[in-house]
């Protein structure tokens, strides 16, 4: 099977997050309305 758009774009400005050392940045709130504004 092949993954939706969004999660598609998850996986493209997610993974260069999770490589960084302040990775655990993606749980903040801030940081968790822009990826869901990016991916709708």
């Amino acid at each position: 099977g092949a993954f939706s758009d969004a999660c598609n774009k998850a996986i493209e400005f997610g993974k260069p997050m999770l490589m960084r050392d302040d990775w655990k940045r993606v749980l903040e709130w801030d940081e968790i309305e822009a990826s869901i504004r990016r991916i709708t």
